[in-house]
């Protein structure tokens, strides 16, 4: 684990509280549709950066066989008490400690842009590497072109680190390692803190290139 890794956990261990409040109203319910109609009733799905487990629930109610995975210890117990039904672990979305093949979906919302932009490539390949052939990915972004720590005055302007991209840019690391994209759009949502993000749904198909 990285030393910038360590910093976001302790974000979220503090904030645990505060970040239930801010965010369970704001279920990505379009795509969090599209996402799991693309997969087979009774599938298999991991929540990648879970957080509190307001999705895995989503996934649960449908009969889905829900895991869910995030850095911050605190999460991970919020989530195993949201969610009932769901298996639960702290694990690093670079090392993630899964079989091969094991997924028929991953659904990573707001949390791959918490990794530095250099370390994006070993997550996906993580990610391409415990799909099954041709399971589905989505990704939740923040559209930009910067990386780096920033406040939050919602949590008394404590930091976070973020990676922001732009869709040709999210799309170019995705077919890179191994994906191909389904549906790749750039939204402006109203009621979030931040207003621009990047919705991708991608299936997982041929070989990944070699991280070098």
């Amino acid at each position: 684990m990285k030393s910038y890794q360590r910093k976001i956990i302790d974000f979220y261990d503090r904030n645990v509280s505060q970040f239930i409040d801010h965010t369970k109203p704001l279920q990505n319910k379009v795509w969090i549709k599209k996402f799991s109609a693309l997969i087979s009733k009774k599938g298999t799905v991991l929540d990648l950066g879970c957080a509190f487990g307001r999705d895995s629930r989503f996934f649960e109610d449908l009969g889905l066989k829900t895991y869910g995975v995030d850095l911050s210890p605190q999460m991970i117990l919020a989530a195993k008490r949201f969610c009932k039904k769901g298996t639960f672990k702290v694990m690093d979305m670079m090392d993630l400690k899964f079989k091969d093949q094991h997924f028929d979906g991953i659904w990573c919302n707001a949390a791959l842009l918490h990794l530095k932009k250099t370390d994006v490539p070993k997550a996906l390949k993580e990610m391409k590497r415990i799909l099954k052939n041709n399971g589905v990915l989505y990704l939740g972004l923040k559209q930009g072109a910067s990386q780096g720590v920033t406040s939050d005055k919602r949590y008394k302007n404590d930091k976070r680190f973020f990676s922001y991209f732009q869709k040709s840019e999210i799309n170019g690391l995705l077919r890179k390692n191994g994906f191909k994209i389904l549906e790749s759009r750039v939204v402006h949502l109203k009621n979030r803190y931040t207003k621009k993000w990047i919705f991708v749904i991608a299936k997982s198909n041929g070989r990944a290139a070699k991280i070098r």
